[in-house]
């Protein structure tokens, strides 16, 4: 029997007592039953307890499960719990009988009767052969001296065995019936096998649902204390998964690895619970408001924030074994989720804008009108849903190739996409990344990492941190230039006094302009802003141009006459071609200049000067040229010129023929056409790459920049493929 005692001072405590007076024997039995309404024991050690309605298993020293809703009463028979189930919605009490060695329920009886005692309660099916399942074990509680001695025992036990696999394929009450959907605005939609979907509420108190896609299993946080779990059946059976948090404010599922990550900001602990054990483990400690953004198999994203509402983020190993937290971008503040891709590469969703990011370096456009996303092996794959669509693209993009790949579409809304079944993996398109991945998961060379990482850490940590980059510079349209910090706070900053002409380097943003006409200076992108001399002995500069592939700034100087560059590694300044009448450069590449002169009536001419010093060669060009705000050749006697926002293509002694409208800037990269696209009514560039030899067009870009001069903007998708078309005939130029 269960037996509750109270003291003097109405303490209670709950113990069992044997039935045998003979062998009279008391133990105490968990303190889960300190105010239940019914307790009994199922096996030596383990109990059952009905209180608030709510009836519950435990097993002593182990949290208590919960079995099922809106019970009256119950007993147990035979190792089998039977229970009177009435819901307060309903007019008919259920009597159910359940299973606990294999989970099975079945009701076995209604009645219109309100049942509050059990044990008096007369089962008209009593459904003898379902209690017969729990029979040896028993047996076995009784007849210790016999266990396992009687033949016919045996026979039982089979044949016990046989009616429970007949009643597995029969009774479905427990079996998967349902699978749960969580939108985006945090509603669970439950859908049945017929594809009927209701919305439905978790209980009150219930929060930040997920769904474990590995076996459709509901989990929600229960007053910030307690993390809960539903099952897909039809009784909606729920479970507690961990208790004791204090402000849980985040749960993350990682199918693969069977864990639910959590972080509870109450204590400034993330941690996580194995879905297959319930063993809760602490990973991180000491954290100041932590929030887990994203979750991958080595590391989650953790945001923090101080006092003051100061956010800060950073990644947090997985293992708790070696816990190890670093810093990660700013960019990532205020991010709905973010990921890591390799180490210092980041991805992040903001405002349904989908960016990659080095440490250290500015963002990149991956997609725009995207829900979530997540990184399986290198590969990110995101869900695209445009406003104006009913339909969800699931995406598959490799950062390696820049190459992406609708995989699937699906009408849902798709909210997290850590949990979202993938019908088609495409796992030929992973495998592109596994030999990276898989260096990754070698431990000798994780080990190497971590000390390659703690050097380079060391060796910054030497170094004066005012001179760190902490910013990126922008030139806009109208020659402004603007100073953005890690946090992506803009801010319009002027040159010194007789600056003019600025320009940013991209490849460590570096921003360099004229001072008074003479001199070229340099403004690093740290803290104190740390100023430099490029050259000096100028007498009118008025063109610098930079070309970061080959490290060079070209600069025309009207008053000697003269164009050159400097050598931005070494500072050394050289002179290409002299002699020129009041020359400005127009445009650079690699293998040559175009420059504009003006005589002394204002007439101009347009030619092109090899950027080689050693053979310096000016050949005429179109005279459409004249007047162009950016040109550029392509191949001896072709080229491309920016006239009035309306991009144009010339072979000397044809008409131009026009490529594109509303173009901002432009530069040809082997042999390819590379343009920045921005309409009046557009708050967004497009990068545009033009093929001219098959007049093929692709859109490998987006950006909300506005894009002034493409020599210096970064193009995270190469799309080399597209660019060798135009090799051979490169290659024959070369020559």
């Amino acid at each position: 029997m269960v037996v509750k005692e109270s003291d003097s001072r109405g303490q209670e405590t709950v113990s069992t007592i044997s039935t045998n007076e003979d062998q009279p024997k008391k133990e105490s039995a968990p303190t889960e039953l300190v105010g239940a309404d019914e307790a009994a024991t199922t096996r030596p050690g383990e109990f059952v307890y009905l209180k608030d309605r709510m009836l519950y298993s435990v097993v002593q020293g182990r949290r208590p499960q919960l079995i099922s809703r809106d019970v009256t009463s119950f007993f147990v028979r035979r190792g089998v719990i039977v229970y009177a189930k009435r819901p307060s919605y309903s007019s008919t009490t259920e009597i159910v009988m359940y299973q606990p060695s294999t989970g099975e329920t079945r009701v076995v009886q209604e009645t219109e009767e309100e049942v509050a005692d059990m044990t008096t309660f007369v089962i008209i099916d009593p459904t003898e052969e379902s209690m017969d399942k729990e029979d040896d074990m028993d047996k076995g509680d009784d007849m210790v001296k016999e266990e396992d001695t009687d033949k016919e025992d045996e026979t039982d036990r089979e044949d016990n065995m046989d009616r429970e696999d007949a009643m597995d394929k029969e009774d479905s009450s427990t079996m998967p019936q349902y699978r749960y959907i969580v939108t985006g605005n945090g509603e669970v939609v439950r859908v049945d096998k017929s594809g009927n979907r209701e919305t439905i509420s978790v209980p009150r108190g219930g929060s930040l649902p997920v769904v474990d896609p590995t076996d459709d299993t509901l989990y929600y946080v229960l007053v910030g204390r307690n993390i809960m779990k539903v099952q897909p059946s039809i009784d909606g059976r729920q479970g507690l998964v961990m208790r004791g948090g204090r402000q849980i404010n985040a749960i993350k599922i990682h199918p693969k690895t069977r864990r639910l990550y959590y972080s509870d900001q109450g204590r400034g602990v993330v941690g996580y619970v194995n879905l297959d054990t319930l063993e809760s483990t602490i990973i991180y400690e000491g954290l100041s408001n932590p929030i887990i953004v994203s979750v991958d198999p080595k590391a989650m994203v953790v945001k923090e924030s101080d006092s003051r509402g100061q956010e800060t983020v950073s990644t947090i190993s997985t293992n708790e074994d070696q816990p190890r937290k670093e810093s990660a971008p700013t960019e990532l503040v205020g991010a709905d989720e973010a990921a890591t891709t390799r180490p210092g590469e980041f991805v992040y969703l903001k405002d349904r804008m989908l960016y990659s990011v080095v440490q250290g370096r500015r963002p990149q456009l991956i997609s725009r009108d995207v829900t979530s996303f997540f990184v399986r092996r290198g590969v990110i794959v995101y869900a695209k849903r445009p406003s104006y669509s009913s339909t969800t693209e699931i995406v598959m993009y490799q950062p390696s190739t820049g190459e992406t790949r609708v995989v699937q579409e699906t009408e849902e809304e798709v909210a997290d996409m850590t949990t979202f079944v993938i019908t088609d993996p495409t796992e030929d398109s992973m495998d592109k990344e596994d030999d990276m991945d898989k260096e990754d998961d070698m431990d000798k060379g994780d080990d190497t990492d971590r000390e390659d990482d703690m050097d380079r850490e060391d060796d910054m940590d030497k170094e004066d941190s005012s001179t760190m980059p902490q910013y990126r510079y922008i030139v806009t349209g109208n020659g402004e230039v603007v100073r953005v910090d890690k946090s992506g706070n803009r801010e319009t900053i002027s040159v010194p006094m007789g600056g003019s002409l600025p320009v940013v380097d991209p490849t460590d943003d570096t921003l360099y302009y004229v001072l008074v006409g003479r001199n070229i200076m340099k403004v690093q992108p740290s803290i104190d802003g740390r100023q430099g001399l490029v050259m000096r002995g100028g007498r009118q500069i008025n063109a610098i141009k930079i070309h970061p592939k080959t490290r060079r700034l070209y600069y025309s100087d009207q008053g000697r006459g003269v164009v050159g560059y400097v050598n931005l590694d070494t500072l050394e300044s050289t002179i290409i071609y002299e002699g020129l009448s009041n020359p400005t450069i127009v445009s650079v590449d690699p293998k040559a200049m175009v420059v504009k002169e003006s005589d002394s009536r204002g007439q101009e001419t347009v030619s092109t000067i090899s950027t080689n010093e050693d053979q310096p060669r000016k050949e005429s060009a179109p005279t459409e040229l004249v007047g162009a705000d950016e040109a550029a050749t392509t191949r001896p006697g072709v080229f491309i010129y920016l006239k009035d926002g309306m991009l144009y293509s010339v072979i000397q002694g044809r008409r131009p023929q026009l490529i594109s409208r509303d173009v901002t800037s432009f530069v040809v990269r082997r042999g390819v056409i590379v343009y920045a696209k921005r309409p009046s009514y557009s708050s967004t560039t497009e990068i545009v790459m033009y093929q001219p030899s098959t007049g093929e067009t692709r859109v490998v870009q987006e950006t909300v920049e506005d894009v002034v001069d493409m020599t210096t903007f970064v193009i995270t998708d190469s799309t080399d493929d597209f660019m060798d078309k135009e090799d051979d005939m490169e290659k024959e130029d070369d020559m």
